[in-house]
């Protein structure tokens, strides 16, 4: 997967399960936080990812 330049430069990030994919145009995504990574634990996600 392509990531944006900056992603070396990530510190957190917040797995969110979207409880709600079918809703009308504008309003917010509802969901809820499944995993709060940080720090190396959120750099090493996105090796994986980058590696696909």
């Amino acid at each position: 997967m392509l990531l944006p330049l900056a992603h070396g430069k990530t510190e957190l990030i917040e797995v969110v399960r979207i409880t709600d994919p079918v809703r009308h145009l504008g309003e917010d995504l509802v969901g809820d936080t499944v995993a709060i990574w940080e720090g190396d634990h959120a750099q090493q996600a996105l090796s994986l990812i980058r590696r696909r």
